[in-house]
């Protein structure tokens, strides 16, 4: 008797756990309404907004030959630049090359071309 009075305690300690684990779980602090940063990409986050600011960009990659998450934002800003359209196609030619790219040989000479684009 006294076994059988345990195990359901035990079941109803266990169904008062995990309901209470539920409802911690599902509670959040937002209000599902998400913040316009939260829409924007890594990469146009990291875009910066002038030729100057990109070159600079470009010349410290060319100089570290690190690519990946220190070219992050270099596409987005080619797009947003006023420049003439046989530059811009050149320069995003370039930035694939440069993006799918891990050789750090390469990476630095992508990158100070690209540089002297600018």
């Amino acid at each position: 008797m006294l076994s059988r009075m345990l195990m359901s305690r035990a079941w109803v300690l266990a169904i008062v756990v995990v309901g209470c684990i539920s409802m911690i779980g599902g509670c959040g602090s937002g209000d599902g309404v998400q913040s316009a940063e939260a829409d924007i990409s890594v990469e146009e986050q990291a875009a910066v907004d002038s030729q100057a600011a990109l070159k600079q960009l470009l010349e410290s990659v060319s100089a570290s030959g690190e690519g990946g998450s220190a070219i992050a934002g270099v596409g987005s800003s080619i797009e947003n630049l006023t420049i003439d359209d046989a530059k811009k196609q050149s320069l995003l030619k370039a930035y694939d090359e440069l993006n799918s790219t891990t050789d750090p040989a390469r990476v630095k000479a992508v990158a100070s071309q690209m540089a002297s684009q600018l």
